[in-house]
């Protein structure tokens, strides 16, 4: 839905809502224009008598803003109209002191009239003027650009984005301020009208071509994924431990090969609070934003996701196809083609596997179009993805489509990553993180101070003392090229690593 805000100053903006949006949203999305100063009211119209109602709005709304508007200092394009050079003075004396002596004049009269009149009067000055100006004043630089500048001062900076303002009254609109539709979404609402009415097969085909046709994609991009053996290893002991009961989630952070193989070297744990049935994440905070840092800066970035999933008949449940593609549609086409899926699950020997995956192109686009459902509305344990409107399954109109369409099997390996995983995973309830740890950690002799510290959850643990700007850049750069880090950062380390 979009809505018009008519402003103070009468220029007139657009929001657009999603169904789900409330009222607070509405006033966010209007601070977000940074249009206004201070608080302000919304209202129907426009002598602000009615109370805005945010129930009974519908799309295409114009809303008059009460407030205060933010003021700016416009300035109109310079003219590339070439201007008149002022009158030369020096062979004129005469003229030039009759205009000086008509400048002087006219300035005593404005000076001994009220206000108004001396207003109207310079509006209405006759054309001598200009020269009398010149002729009082020295010759400016760029003339052209002075002279321009009073042309039209309502003209913003940008010659663009400069428009004039709306003359309708409140419940008329403009070609400024009528709402942008979508264009699809338009035509299909057209052709849905010939639903029952005895459609011409020219109207059926074009209601079949908008609909998604589901078709599997024959080949993965990545040719393997290689998963650090310790870190694997290191996923899978805790849920083992807790017998499947809570299921777990972690982000997958590697690089990829030149022959096109995806390489998981660290796997972070973000906040979450999982059940038996399914993984659920927290509220992500600042130790997310952490980790992608720490990563960038050993040279890593997000390569997938590993989770955990009861024994079920589903290789991928709906809600797992949906949540992958929701965790990268912040990344490059680039990096969307080396992003994978691994399972931790059990036999029905009770053997752990370990498994991977990666989402085919469509199922990524299908989730920017916005057809899928929101994961939290996917069924934890199902193997269909639910979708919000009509798809084309192998000629036949559903919204469950079995995930096996989705998936593309990867061969995976173990590698060995040069960072360790000795130190706790964050973020765990039964094995929380202490200093304790990072003074065993640390109290290893075989090893270099630098070594011992070449581990990704030990580094994230101290980011929470060191500046992520700063100091974390220099310690990471000694850390991955082998150096020392120096006496100033033992020093701090130490004493993080002895306070109780």
């Amino acid at each position: 839905m979009i809505l018009r805000i008519r402003l103070p100053n009468g220029a007139t903006e657009r929001v657009t809502l999603s169904p789900t949006d409330s009222l607070q949203h509405l006033g966010a999305k209007i601070e977000a224009l940074d249009k206004m100063h201070g608080q302000f009211s919304l209202y129907s119209d426009i002598r602000f008598t009615q109370p805005f109602v945010f129930q009974r709005a519908r799309h295409g709304d114009i809303i008059f803003l009460k407030g205060t508007a933010k003021q700016t200092t416009p300035t109109k394009p310079k003219s590339t109209s070439p201007l008149p050079s002022p009158p030369s003075t020096s062979h004129q004396p005469a003229a030039a002191a009759a205009a000086a002596a008509a400048a002087a004049a006219s300035a005593s009269s404005a000076a001994s009239a009220p206000a108004p009149a001396s207003a109207s009067a310079s509006a209405s000055a006759p054309a001598p003027a200009p020269a009398a100006a010149a002729a009082s004043n020295p010759p400016q630089s760029n003339p052209s650009a002075s002279t321009s500048s009073t042309s039209n001062p309502n003209a913003p900076e940008d010659p663009a984005s400069w428009r004039p303002r709306c003359r309708h009254g409140p419940r008329g609109m403009c070609e400024y301020c009528m709402p942008k539709e979508d264009k699809r979404e338009r035509y299909q609402n057209e052709l849905a009208k010939w639903k029952g009415r005895g459609m011409s097969v020219a109207v059926m085909e074009a209601l079949e071509a908008l609909k998604t046709k589901i078709t599997a994609q024959p080949q993965a991009h990545a040719t393997a994924v290689q998963v650090d053996t310790k870190a694997a290893e290191q996923f899978q002991a805790y849920i083992v431990r807790t017998a499947f009961q809570q299921q777990r989630l972690g982000i997958c952070y590697g690089d990829v090969t030149e022959s096109g193989e995806t390489r998981v070297l660290a796997i972070y744990e973000p906040p979450q609070s999982g059940t038996d049935q399914c993984y659920n994440l927290d509220e992500q905070g600042d130790m997310t934003t952490r980790a992608d840092a720490l990563a960038a800066m050993m040279g890593m970035q997000r390569v997938g996701i590993v989770f955990s999933a009861r024994p079920r008949k589903c290789i991928l449940s709906g809600m797992d196809v949906v949540f992958a593609a929701h965790m990268a549609k912040h990344l490059t086409e680039q990096q969307k083609k080396a992003f994978v899926v691994l399972v931790v699950t059990t036999a029905e020997t009770g053997q752990t596997l370990f498994e991977a995956y990666q989402i085919s192109d469509l199922a990524m686009q299908m989730y920017a179009d916005n057809i899928f459902e929101h994961h939290h509305k996917q069924k934890p344990n199902s193997g269909r993805v639910l979708c919000k409107e009509d798809v084309l399954v192998e000629g036949k109109d559903t919204k469950k489509v079995h995930t096996e369409f989705f998936l593309l099997n990867v061969p995976i390996k173990s590698c060995d990553s040069w960072l360790r995983t000795c130190f706790p995973v964050e973020n765990r309830d039964l094995a929380p993180q202490a200093p304790a740890d990072l003074r065993k950690t640390l109290a290893e002799q075989t090893l270099s101070y630098t070594q011992r510290l070449s581990d990704f959850h030990a580094l994230l643990f101290l980011s929470n003392m060191f500046d992520m700007n700063t100091d974390m850049p220099a310690l990471l750069s000694a850390i991955k090229e082998g150096q020392d880090i120096g006496e100033g950062f033992r020093l701090m380390i130490d004493g993080m690593a002895s306070s109780s």
